[in-house]
């Protein structure tokens, strides 16, 4: 089941401010005809800003709040910037664009991820104690550009620079790599 809803306000012509909210509830089956073996409630909300200035630069930002049964809270938070340096014509070389975007992103563990984690594991074990819950596997990403218009409008040259990083992936480990982590062979 999963529920949305958005609302945006448009404050000023050059300003609208972006509401919304979703509820999920997730269901995993280990046998596909019974009742499900996990059940969780996950959710999120965000609150997003758009502004022009001068018909010229266009920002935009904003913040999400997600919260899943697995890991609690995380904010993951965004920026994009767009900048006309030369404005759009019909000549042979038309508009000149400069974009910037930055933000942080999260992806939360399956159900199957979640009871199959090293952590559920290896409870009770002398290796729990040194393994963590799983979390979501999460990202930064960064990017510039410059796009450039020709032969008005028709034609477009870009190049840009990405920087992305990701950070607690999740990874599926073989019986040999589990036992060598501390997981009893049973």
């Amino acid at each position: 089941i999963t529920l949305f809803g958005q609302t945006t306000y448009q404050a000023t012509s050059a300003l609208a401010i972006t509401g919304g909210a979703r509820y999920e509830r997730e269901a995993g089956f280990d046998v596909p005809e019974a009742d499900a073996s996990a059940t969780r409630n996950n959710g999120g909300a965000f609150v997003e800003a758009r502004a022009s200035l001068a018909n010229r630069a266009y920002v935009s930002g904003g913040v999400g709040v997600e919260h899943d049964a697995v890991f609690g809270n995380e904010a993951t938070p965004r920026v994009s910037v767009a900048v006309y340096v030369r404005n759009p014509s019909n000549g042979s070389i038309g508009e000149t664009k400069v974009t910037v975007n930055a933000g942080k992103g999260i992806k939360a563990p399956s159900v199957f991820q979640e009871h199959n984690a090293l952590f559920a594991l290896v409870q009770g074990t002398p290796a729990g104690a040194a393994v963590q819950p799983v979390g979501p596997e999460r990202s930064r990403s960064f990017d510039v550009g410059i796009e450039q218009g020709f032969a008005a409008g028709r034609l477009r040259a870009r190049v840009d620079y990405f920087n992305n990083e990701f950070e607690d992936l999740l990874e599926f480990l073989s019986r040999t790599a589990l036992v060598t982590a501390g997981v009893p062979p049973p």
